[in-house]
Parts: C-alpha cells; structure tokens; sequence
C-alpha cells in the first residue's frame, strides 16, 4: 500500500517536531496528511491541522502525576477530534505520532484496525534528569524514579497498541526496557539533509546586531533553554580561561532564559542572570553574544561559520 497514495494522521502536540522534514517528503510523494496539533503556531502542511486547546495545568500536583493527567485530557481530546474525522468518513492508513504526550491512547477505540507507528524518543531515566550525575542533585531514588513515572506510564501504554516503534539511535532504543526489545522495535536514522545543513565558508548574516561569518573564531553554544541540564553552567565557568588564551574569539549563545527540561526554582532568576553575576568582572562581554532564540535559517547560518560547536547534555 505504500507504493500508492495513503491516508497519514501524524499526531504531535508540538508538530511538526520530529515530522518537520519527514512531513513535507510525504506529502511530495503523493500522500494525504492531517496533523492534529495542540498550539496555534502557523505549521507549513498542505494537509489540514487541527488543534486542540492545552489542558490545563494542576495546583499542587507532583510531576509525575502531572503528566499522567494532563495525558489522559490529551488522549481525551485527541480521541474527539478523531470520532470527527472518522463520521466525516477519513480514515487513515496508518498513525504516526509521538508518544511522550498520551496523545494516542484512545485512538484503538476508533480505528482498531489501523496501524500505529510511534516515535517514544527515550526511556526517561533518572539519571536522564541529573540525579546521580549533577552535583546539586541527590543520587537517584525514589522520588526521582517517580517523577518519570507519568511519562513512561504513557509511553508504555502507547507502545502497547503500537504495530511498531520507530527510533533513530541505537543508544535511544537500548533505553527501553527488555520487554520492547521485539522485531517491533526499529532504529532507523532520520538523516541529515545536506543540501541545507552543510559546511558554507562563505556564508555572511546579520543577527540581532551581530554581523556572522567564517572571518572571526566563534564558538558556538545553542540550546532551547541555557539549563543545567545542557551544561549551560559548566560551558560559561570555561569561557574566562578560553577568552584569557584566544583573544580573538567569538562565543555566540542561542536559547531562552526557561527553566526547560532540568526543571528547578521557578522563583529564582534566570541561570544566565545568575553566571553572569557569578562571573562578574571575569568575561570580555564584548565577544559573547546572547542571541535568545532565532529563526531556523538565522540558527543554519550561525552553525555553518561556527568553528567549534558545544553541546553538553546528562548524564
């Protein structure tokens, strides 16, 4: 059936996401997509995207109960927008989707005959988190383990109704318990496309102020959030000693001032506020550039004049 145009519901909260490149190849080979996403962002889809509103959030709940809830209210809404479909007469061929969210786990009730194909992305450990390998954390136990639990409860029921699940390294697939270690389970790399992320010694850009290009040193640092769990802490206490022997060098930052993945003090200031105060008198600010979050063809171009890369991530 996959020779000939079929019917794809791709589901992401935050889509396209992962399906960014994958979405815009299926639709040039003739398929027919809808995309059911939970944000109001404009989404460059010729297909229909249909949106749900975001559930809304507990007081006082812990996180792990938090995700499972607020999973159960996505599968909820997920599984109306689907009925819809379905008295409309759409079926899909097959379901693709991420599985972090709980976005599919009413879909069974719908289509049982259509196959599922989930991206679970990772087994969330605690160790993923920085317990046991973040100083400022405790070692992992109990209450660590439990703040996962919401999120692997929902991978785990997903994959349950999965024809299959689809991962793109093999370090990603090995965290998965032994019980998903099937012929279900495929690691299939996603690629890179080189005709848009390739080395360019000539490229020049402008970005907020700061002119780019290959003439300067730069080391570049890029994350959606400047968190501890990135390293953004440990990558900042070394740029003193690398500014003190380069003199010419060029740090350039992308991300936001969110507490992201790594969680913490929601009432405390930024971590960036909080190294430049740690830092102070000790960083030539004229060579470091906060750039906060770009566009997409803004982040290519930084990359490509960018002589060396950081990325540091738990554990």
């Amino acid at each position: 059936s996959w020779l000939l145009s079929v019917r794809l519901l791709l589901i992401y909260q935050n889509f396209p996401g992962q399906f960014r490149q994958l979405a815009p190849y299926l639709e040039q080979k003739g398929h027919e997509l809808v995309a059911i996403a939970s944000h109001n962002r404009p989404v460059a889809l010729h297909g229909r995207v249909i949106r749900y509103l975001e559930p809304a959030k507990l007081e006082g709940v812990p996180n792990g109960s938090q995700i499972w809830h607020e999973g159960l209210e996505r599968a909820m809404l997920v599984a109306h927008i689907a009925e819809q479909l379905a008295r409309e007469g759409w079926r899909p061929d097959r379901i693709l989707a991420h599985s972090g969210w709980g976005e599919t786990l009413a879909l069974g009730h719908i289509w049982p005959e259509v196959a599922q194909i989930i991206w679970p992305e990772l087994w969330v450990l605690p160790q993923h988190g920085g317990y046991g390998v973040d100083p400022l954390k405790p070692e992992a136990g109990l209450a660590s383990c439990l703040e996962q639990l919401g999120r692997n409860s929902l991978t785990r029921t997903a994959l349950a109704d999965a024809s299959s699940w689809v991962l793109p390294t093999r370090h990603q697939a090995e965290s998965f318990p032994a019980e998903f270690q099937s012929n279900r389970l495929h690691v299939i790399h996603e690629g890179i496309d080189t005709r848009l992320a390739h080395p360019n010694p000539n490229v020049t850009y402008e970005v907020r102020g700061v002119q780019i290009n290959r003439s300067v040193p730069t080391i570049t640092f890029v994350n959606r959030n400047l968190e501890r769990l990135r390293g953004f802490d440990l990558f900042m206490r070394s740029l003193p000693a690398i500014q003190r022997q380069h003199k010419q060098v060029r740090v350039v930052i992308v991300g936001d001032n969110d507490m992201g993945y790594g969680g913490g003090d929601a009432a405390a200031p930024p971590l960036r506020q909080r190294m430049l105060e740690e830092l102070q008198g000790q960083l030539d600010l004229e060579r470091i550039h906060f750039l906060g979050r770009v566009p997409h063809p803004a982040l290519i171009a930084i990359l490509q004049a960018s002589w060396v890369h950081v990325y540091l991530s738990y554990p």
